[in-house]
């Protein structure tokens, strides 16, 4: 307790936000590793059971959306007040582009909104998402868009498209059953604390660390004094240390766990 009284006011600074920053993140890592649920658009959408259909729901930029999915598998999608589909999907052997061979991995799909087809092909599942082969061989699902900064989103040949409309992937993942995740990583939280740890060890006993990088390279450390560009160096560290703590708190939180 003496030697915290000893120190500065950046540096009894820094040590409280450190301490602060592993409780707070501690609660948010809680929180956020609990919601477990469909990864649609980075959000993790949430499920619930209603009248025999399954719900995931969430905000996603700031519109409440939903995805429901019937004891039949017909899907839909809404956000506020826009609606996609519905959507079905059912098994075809016939529809795997030739020269691909049926496994429990690799299955003949067609999907349809409405009655119109939007995809018919192979389904692959890799360990993390489902390539899709159209029927005539070529590969789908690799969109590329560009967002302008207006807000309008084109795809590869001018059109505008709705980046909000699920793709065929999703639709398929939620009527085959879909894996669920959730969001952060403890992880990155305990190496927080580490460094953390680490960072005030550093704080807490400066004049100790400093002789002891001396002691093998003058005589009488005990009277070495630091220099004002010592001094300087160490607060410059502390605050990269203590941004570098926020930000493994913060990358932690981004990261995606497949349950």
């Amino acid at each position: 307790m003496e030697r915290i009284k000893e120190l500065n006011r950046y540096q009894k600074g820094i040590l409280l936000l450190l301490a602060v920053m592993v409780v707070f993140f501690g609660v948010i890592y809680g929180i956020v590793t609990s919601r477990v649920g469909f990864l649609y658009k980075d959000v993790i959408l949430l499920p619930t059971e209603e009248n025999g259909s399954t719900i995931y729901s969430g905000k996603i930029s700031g519109q409440d959306c939903r995805f429901t999915v019937t004891a039949d598998k017909t899907v839909t999608f809404r956000c506020d007040e826009t609606v996609y589909g519905p959507y079905t999907a059912k098994e075809d052997p016939s529809a795997i582009p030739e020269g691909e061979v049926p496994s429990d991995r690799l299955r003949g799909i067609e999907v349809r909104e409405g009655d119109e087809i939007l995809f018919r092909g192979s389904v692959y599942q890799a360990d993390s998402f489902w390539m899709l082969t159209n029927e005539d061989g070529s590969y789908a699902g690799f969109n590329i868009t560009a967002t302008t900064t207006n807000g309008v989103t084109y795809d590869a040949d001018g059109n505008v498209v709705d980046p909000m409309e699920p793709d065929v992937s999703d639709i398929w993942s939620l009527i085959d059953g879909p894996e669920l995740n959730r969001k952060g990583s403890w992880l990155a939280w305990f190496m927080g604390v580490l460094l953390s740890a680490l960072t005030a060890a550093s704080i807490l006993f400066a004049d100790e660390l400093f002789r002891w990088n001396l002691m093998f390279q003058i005589r009488n450390v005990d009277r070495a004094e630091p220099s004002d560009w010592e001094i300087a160096s160490r607060h410059i560290g502390w605050t990269v240390l203590t941004v570098t703590v926020l930000i493994l708190y913060i990358g932690g939180l981004q990261g995606i766990t497949i349950l």
